[in-house]
């Protein structure tokens, strides 16, 4: 996983069918495990349990579909902080943003006017403040990075391949 991406992502392409897939997924989840989830209409949700949660503890997002360029059934996992951290994440650098843009606007008009161009000083303040969002982002993400890999494996855990697949791989 890329340190640079806010939100890993990777994919399961299996023969299953989509409703064959889910079952597996279904399982899966059945069997004993550390962690929380839910399934709500084909989407599946893997979160670390209550207990040992915290702020930057990941969740896992599973989408089930049918890939009719592949012929095959795509598993698309998506590891992301929990929802209300990523919105708070989002909005400040929304937030930073348009302090850029509103302060390179300002600081351009200012200059061209030949007055003092303090709109500068606020577009780099909004961009400092993105920058450092951006690494306690990484610092978060780097504490959570056992756990996000024991999600990725506890979803590989399931058997993805068909019995054919199987039999094939057992020849070779």
């Amino acid at each position: 996983m890329s340190d640079l991406k806010f939100r890993p992502r990777f994919k399961i392409e299996t023969e299953l069918t989509t409703d064959k897939a889910q079952e597996k997924i279904k399982t899966l989840f059945k069997t004993p495990h550390e962690f929380e989830t839910a399934y709500v209409k084909g989407h599946f949700i893997v979160k670390m349990p209550e207990q040992v949660r915290h702020y930057w503890s990941p969740q896992m997002d599973v989408s089930v579909y049918y890939d009719d360029y592949t012929e095959t059934t795509q598993v698309r996992c998506l590891l992301a902080p929990a929802p209300n951290v990523w919105t708070l994440f989002m909005f400040i650098y929304s937030f930073a943003g348009f302090g850029v843009l509103f302060g390179l606007l300002i600081g351009s008009s200012q200059y061209n006017l030949g007055k003092n161009p303090w709109g500068f000083w606020m577009a780099l303040g909004a961009f400092i403040v993105a920058i450092i969002l951006f690494g306690i982002a990484q610092f978060g993400k780097s504490i959570s990075k056992e756990e996000m890999r024991s999600m990725k494996k506890f979803i590989y855990q399931a058997e993805w391949k068909t019995q054919k697949e199987m039999n094939v791989q057992a020849k070779l």
